[in-house]
């Protein structure tokens, strides 16, 4: 069976905790949260039945719940994706690291005492190198970062932030049956038609061509659009949900980096509507043609003063909850 990492830029350095581990398929994508990791499980080249996932998004959903998320819809999105490790059979062992001002700080935040119980509650065991760490030292101090949001990347910090992983793993288990607290319905993806591939030195993902109008099936809600955002192409994705001829939801999103990078960025759709759809409502989608303010998750641009009709194609996929 294989051996596979969802999480955030702290599980991507080669000579970071993830090196104890050099087996391990690497889906993580830095800058998001579990709602990345559901993305990058749902696709083809994902996990299959009896894998095992290493969940290391603790860190940045901190970050994102400071001012992006509600801890709620965090919390929602981390349930979904144990529900479908339980659907798909996948074992999963969460890795909790926590951002150095939370851990400096005298109170943790809400979200790392409300994910523990919910590993908890599917009978998950979890590696908390933040307990850890206070447990052994009293504290964990400054010193173990390399900066705000990641852990220095030596033997005394990340070599055993790795070999606690490489421990616990035989304790990866299929989260239990349990009532969900948040969730509500199994969530998926849109099919699309795919028309190209982008490919990188840590992802290979199948992208569509805009415009994309799609008849919906059943009952459920839109939840993210998954997409290549790139620096220098000061573009965004106009999304927008209609039923017959009322316009149920709409926004215009940010799909441009403010740094000179090109990332995969799962956008949260709870920030900027309500997509709930019923059967045959349209979900349409196509690149914005003027500039202005656009909604932006951490590290996207806000404020396009221009924008450019993209040479490339950016859509990678669209996350839905689907309801009975």
């Amino acid at each position: 069976m294989a051996l596979f990492i969802v999480g955030g830029s702290n599980s991507l350095f080669r000579d970071g905790w993830a090196a104890k581990l050099p087996g391990a398929r690497n889906l993580s994508v830095g800058a998001n949260t579990t709602l990345c990791g559901i993305f990058r499980c749902l696709l083809d080249d994902g996990p299959k039945s009896g894998d095992t996932i290493i969940w290391e998004y603790g860190l940045n959903e901190i970050v994102h719940s400071r001012m992006l998320y509600t801890t709620e819809t965090i919390l929602r999105n981390l349930e979904h994706f144990l529900i479908l490790a339980r659907r798909k059979r996948f074992k999963v062992l969460p890795l909790m690291l926590v951002p150095r001002k939370e851990e400096l700080s005298d109170v943790m935040p809400g979200y790392y005492f409300d994910a523990l119980d919910l590993f908890k509650q599917y009978g998950l065991t979890v590696v908390d190198a933040s307990y850890e760490f206070r447990r052994r030292l009293g504290g964990v101090p400054s010193s173990y970062y390399a900066d705000p949001v990641h852990y220095r990347r030596d033997d005394d910090v990340c070599g055993e932030i790795g070999r606690a992983v490489e421990k616990f793993l035989p304790e990866a288990r299929i989260p239990l049956s349990a009532q969900p607290k948040l969730a509500n319905g199994n969530i998926d993806l849109v099919r699309l038609r795919w028309s190209t591939i982008f490919e990188n030195s840590i992802m290979k993902i199948p992208l569509a061509e805009m415009p994309v109008r799609i008849r919906m099936d059943g009952y459920g809600v839109a939840r993210s659009i998954v997409a290549i955002c790139r620096n220098g192409d000061s573009s965004g994705i106009r999304i927008r949900l209609t039923r017959r001829s009322t316009v149920l939801a709409d926004a215009r999103v940010s799909i441009t980096c403010r740094n000179d990078k090109t990332i995969l960025k799962a956008v949260n759709l709870d920030n900027v509507g309500n997509w709930s759809f019923c059967e045959g409502d349209i979900l349409s989608m196509r690149y914005i043609n003027a500039g202005g303010v656009v909604y932006a998750e951490q590290g996207l641009s806000a404020r396009l003063r221009s924008v450019i009709t993209l040479a490339e194609d950016a859509l990678a996929g669209i996350i839905v909850e689907r309801h009975e």
